[in-house]
């Protein structure tokens, strides 16, 4: 039985314009429009192109080997993955004429993004999308949330009348900022059934001024069940630095069972032969973090659990980085004793059932 449902809208760490992360969650089964994301780097045109590609589409856009790939090479065999978006919201959207009419329905229903931080790849299409807010017969709301070096960036950075309208002051209140609490839970504002609790983590150096850089992950838990998805930002091994993951481990050991930790979406950035990962992992790094939480679970092994690879850099090979990057975390974490885990990649487009 399947508790969440993850629609990747995008899942590039870049350089993609419009197909950046973006993942859009919900309760499975839901029988609403309602819905939350997490990130925003992919929008309403994604939305449309699975509206329009349908629940048939096999093929992965990779333009490498092959301009095209098997959707299979990308996902591990126990995965449960869907074209297109869930059978359940194609249903509700039904009675809509034309794509466009879907897709701006189902972002009307957006009722929140959960932001990991405020890179341009994790917000943009949320920025680019918001004249939908007031463009559409019956307006919506929405609420940014995030910690707070997130919605202070966005609202000193963003929302200031240079690099966009202040929406959020000039927005009529459909446009607001929530300032979220590190490791505090709050109930996800679509769905009364699922709260949500941020935390904080290491996301590199600044590039100018050598300041720390921070990103975030969310737990999202089922209520009803006990049932968990993790959803990660960009994330860095803590190293000497303050150790906010190896917390984030330490408090998913302490307050999850096992059985119920369903998945785990992180992001894998560059393959092992890339020097400098500037503030992200590489699969060595994220089979030794799986390793720690592995041995905070003591003598369990973190098998039948998913977890999805994201945030893949496009770079200049011959082979697919994505498909490069799962081969070496598989390999990895063979030989670091991690059996039975399921690993996969996330690919735009596509449904994870967790």
């Amino acid at each position: 039985m399947h508790t969440f449902e993850v629609v990747i809208l995008g899942a590039s760490g870049g350089p993609d314009a419009g197909a950046t992360q973006c993942f859009l969650v919900r309760p499975a089964g839901w029988q609403g429009l309602e819905s939350v994301c997490v990130d925003g780097g992919a929008g309403t045109s994604q939305i449309a192109r699975m509206i329009a590609s349908g629940q048939c589409k096999r093929q992965v856009e990779s333009f490498y080997a092959n301009d095209y790939e098997s959707v299979e090479h990308f996902l591990d065999k126990d995965a449960y993955v869907d074209a297109g978006l869930p059978l359940s919201l194609c249903e509700v959207l039904a009675p809509a004429r034309s794509t466009a009419q879907r897709a701006f329905r189902v972002y009307q229903a957006i009722r929140s993004y959960y932001v990991t931080h405020a890179h341009l790849d994790h917000i943009a299409a949320m920025v680019l999308d918001t004249p939908l807010i007031f463009g559409t017969e019956q307006p919506c709301s929405k609420t940014i949330c995030g910690l707070p070096f997130t919605t202070q960036a966005i609202q000193q950075n963003i929302f200031n009348d240079a690099v966009w309208p202040n929406l959020l002051q000039g927005g009529g209140g459909l446009l607001r900022l929530d300032t979220l609490r590190s490791g505090i839970p709050t109930t996800c504002q679509a769905f009364e059934k699922v709260e949500v609790t941020p935390f904080p983590v290491n996301h590199g150096m600044g590039a100018s001024e050598r300041h720390e850089v921070y990103s975030t992950v969310y737990l999202f838990r089922d209520k009803t069940t006990g049932n968990c998805i993790l959803i990660c930002g960009d994330v860095e091994p803590d190293g000497d630095k303050e150790p906010l993951l190896a917390q984030v481990w330490s408090h998913i050991a302490a307050n999850v069972p096992l059985d119920k930790l369903k998945a785990i979406i992180i992001e894998c950035s560059s393959t092992m032969a890339t020097k400098e990962l500037y503030g992200h992992l590489g699969p060595r790094n994220l089979v030794e973090e799986l390793t720690h939480l592995q041995g905070l679970y003591g003598p369990h092994a973190l098998g039948h659990m998913h977890v999805i690879i994201t945030h893949v850099k496009s770079i200049c090979s011959y082979r697919d980085p994505r498909l490069v990057i799962l081969e070496e975390v598989r390999k990895e974490a063979s030989r670091a004793g991690l059996h039975g885990i399921i690993f996969s990649v996330a690919v735009r487009g596509y449904t994870f059932h967790l």
